[in-house]
């Protein structure tokens, strides 16, 4: 094999809840709306404006002509405000501008920048970063996810509610060229100004976007210069190797630096850190070499792989043998496919009376009829029985809620009870912007 794994773990650490800053993070944080409007602007011109912004600690500062805020006042009133999404004026700030679309705030934030950043598997994910300083040269981080829909309305926002990164000023600025966001790492990092280590501060989520961990590595093995544009060099090799976007890519150089231990300083190598490998694991807790694993106590890691390669000659071997790698997916607690017929389930609602309503999980197959529980573990019926036709208006009453199993394909043994002279049908769809992009529907019962 031309490529070595390595792996970087920590102790898991308990969460800082928050406290009073939480309550009033919420409040700033739900003040702020943010929108996408796409843009058309030439090679030229995008150059030009990501060197202005390269040099400025602000993108917001950044002084765009006027062509290009034409066409975003000109989106902003034909496609938002016609279609009533919005009816007052308000100052849009660009927080982020990439070259076919930007990302606008309706006001600045007057305790530091706000910057944008892509989720590099789902492209209407966002993580929107807060950044202010705290003291002396420490500077703190906080955010949101947002997800847009297609005419770049903020469709959702998930506010997180700890700190997610403190950084150091003197290793140089946290921007949206060193944010990545993939699937459920959140993950901000550093070049140290001495020792030139990778420093990577990491944020392990789950579906709802709440943090499950978060956590600092200090890597003496990954050594860089501090202000290469490791996203770009990312971004080039995906689109021109048609490698996966879980992997980011950093390149050592030669330097010297005279206080170093490290003897293989001057080797130059290709790291692939492995985003969706960041996960927390049960070990035994590692406290020497005499550890007995009878005796010692088992202890939750968090833990980061990546991959090093000698030379870009074997990326090719290393693209074939990393398709195969596990997949994590924002798995929610309920089934996402129907086990009948394999269709995406939805979220659901049954409205039995005009003031009555009845949750029936966010697994429910209109098709099939069925749903899932959690509480029972169970896949039920949801065909409407024969007490409904004695206008009964309790839940249990007038849906089946017979248990399916696997066995007989899902298929209601109690058919016999299911009536015919009424039928569930949906009076409103809402769609979902967030994975697994599940529908949320109301059901009422109708007369046939």
């Amino acid at each position: 094999m031309n490529w070595e794994k390595k792996t970087i773990e920590s102790y898991k650490s308990e969460l800082n809840k928050g406290g009073c800053f939480t309550s009033l993070w919420c409040v700033i944080a739900n003040s702020y709306q943010f929108y996408k409007i796409p843009i058309n602007i030439s090679d030229e011109k995008y150059v030009q404006i990501k060197l202005k912004i390269k040099y400025s600690s602000n993108e917001m500062n950044i002084n765009f002509d006027e062509d290009i805020l034409n066409q975003i006042e000109k989106y902003y009133k034909e496609k938002l405000m016609k279609n009533n999404y919005f009816t007052n004026d308000i100052n849009l700030q660009i927080i982020h501008i990439e070259k076919n679309y930007v990302i606008l705030s309706d006001k600045n934030f007057e305790y530091g920048n706000i910057y944008a950043t892509q989720d590099n598997l789902y492209p209407n994910r966002y993580f929107i970063g807060f950044k202010y300083n705290n003291i002396s040269m420490n500077y703190v981080i906080c955010g949101i996810i947002v997800y847009f829909d297609s005419f770049g309305e903020m469709k959702r926002k998930n506010i997180f509610n700890n700190i997610l990164c403190y950084y150091d000023l003197r290793n140089g600025n946290i921007n949206s060229t060193k944010t990545v966001l993939y699937n459920r790492t959140l993950m901000f990092y550093q070049i140290h100004r001495d020792s030139k280590n990778l420093i990577s501060f990491v944020n392990l989520l789950n579906w709802e976007d709440n943090i499950i961990e978060i956590n600092t590595f200090y890597d003496t093995n990954i050594t860089s210069l501090q202000y290469v544009e490791f996203k770009d060099m990312t971004k080039e090799l995906v689109d021109k190797n048609n490698l996966n976007p879980r992997f980011f890519y950093f390149k050592t150089h030669n330097y010297s630096y005279v206080y170093s231990n490290n003897n293989n300083l001057n080797e130059e190598k290709h790291i692939f850190i492995d985003l969706d490998s960041l996960d927390c694991v049960e070990c035994y807790e590692k406290n020497n070499i005499f550890t007995n694993i009878l005796t010692s106590k088992k202890k939750e890691f968090i833990k980061l792989d990546y991959y090093v390669l000698n030379s870009l000659d074997y990326i090719n071997s290393f693209i074939s043998d990393s398709s195969k790698f596990e997949n994590k997916e924002l798995v929610p607690e309920y089934p996402i496919f129907c086990p009948k017929c394999s269709k995406l389930t939805s979220k659901a609602t049954h409205i039995l009376e005009q003031n009555t309503l009845c949750g029936l999980g966010d697994s429910f197959c209109f098709d099939c009829k069925i749903r899932y529980s959690i509480s029972g573990n169970s896949w039920l019926c949801c065909f409407l029985n024969t007490e409904i036709e004695e206008e009964k208006n309790y839940y249990y009453d007038i849906l089946c809620c017979s248990k399916l199993n696997k066995s007989n394909g899902f298929f209601c043994l109690c058919e016999n009870k299911h009536t015919s002279k009424y039928k569930l049908t949906i009076s409103s769809t809402e769609e979902s912007y967030m994975y697994p992009f599940k529908k949320t529907i109301t059901l009422v019962n109708e007369k046939i």
